[in-house]
């Protein structure tokens, strides 16, 4: 069972870094030696780490956009899991977050808060109300917010999440910033534009200067990685709305550089995230400036420039 939980173990950090089909492959080759060790149903902790190895091989093309490959593996996961394993058990928690993953990609927010709201409940069943996974389910439900009018149900989740991160990791961490974008599409949901575009500024400010001070390492996580996408986009439309389109460009282009050194040009969320970047560029006519580049952390600071 070592070498079963080392090949999972080597398959999700491969899936950090995007390798995609060398987790599988890793994937894969535990669930051949979890068949050579005994028949599913009969040991409970080898079914644990079949579970786990199917929910890493789902995981991987959900996180290559392959939702069609993704879903029946992680609905399979779950009928396995309901017949092998305890009603709060953690693998649970995991097959269902993934099927809510899965469906926010496919845009059906609906059926994603219900997966979400049910791993959630597990979850607050197994840890402590200031746990991790407790704080990234609410952050998971708080993002759904992004682009529908009718999500300030959301809102509660988005703070609880900001509380327990900015508690556990402080509040110039990156994980309280990612949490305070979802504060803030919850905000804009309710048409609350400026207050949200300011916490999108300030989490931005936060992001960049992480992000400068670790020279953009490989620890960054992809989840991560999407928070600050989804912080630029954001505060690039602010931008824009307000009329400050050479911020806009600026921000954009420097958020495309992150992205690129620190998962490669071939990745496959590069690659939508260029096509967001592109949107953007489009969007913001150049004017010459005369003065020094938009800093997220200095805004934030409260420094004025001249235009």
């Amino acid at each position: 069972m070592e070498a079963v939980n080392a090949r999972n173990t080597l398959a999700s950090i491969r899936l950090d870094r995007g390798k995609y089909e060398q987790a599988r492959q890793d994937a894969r080759r535990a669930l051949e030696i979890a068949a050579a060790l005994g028949e599913p149903g009969t040991d409970t902790e080898l079914d644990r780490l079949r579970l786990t190895a199917l929910c890493l091989i789902g995981r991987s093309h959900l996180q290559a956009g392959e939702l069609d490959a993704a879903r029946p593996l992680l609905e399979r996961a779950l009928t396995m899991a309901h017949y092998w394993l305890p009603a709060p058990a953690e693998e649970k928690m995991r097959i269902l977050t993934l099927l809510g993953a899965t469906e926010e990609e496919a845009g059906h927010r609906f059926e994603a808060e219900e997966y979400y709201r049910k791993a959630l409940a597990i979850a607050e069943r197994l840890f402590d109300s200031y746990h991790g996974e407790v704080a990234s389910l609410c952050h998971r439900l708080a993002l759904l917010a992004e682009g529908w009018d009718e999500a300030g149900h959301l809102e509660a989740f988005a703070r609880r999440a900001y509380e327990i991160r900015s508690s556990q990791f402080g509040t110039t961490s990156p994980l309280a910033a990612s949490a305070q974008a979802g504060i803030a599409l919850t905000l804009e949901a309710q048409g609350q534009i400026k207050e949200a575009g300011e916490k999108f500024l300030h989490a931005l400010a936060i992001f960049d200067r992480h992000y400068a001070a670790e020279q953009c390492g490989l620890s960054i996580r992809v989840e991560t990685l999407r928070d600050y996408a989804l912080c630029r986009r954001a505060a690039a439309g602010y931008l824009i709305a307000s009329g400050r389109h050479n911020d806009a460009r600026e921000f954009s282009d420097r958020a495309q550089r992150v992205f690129e050194r620190v998962l490669g040009k071939s990745h496959p969320l590069v690659e939508k995230w260029r096509q967001d970047h592109q949107s953007i560029r489009r969007a913001t006519p150049l004017f010459a400036r005369r003065s020094q580049r938009f800093s997220a952390w200095d805004w934030w600071r409260g420094l004025s420039f001249s235009r």
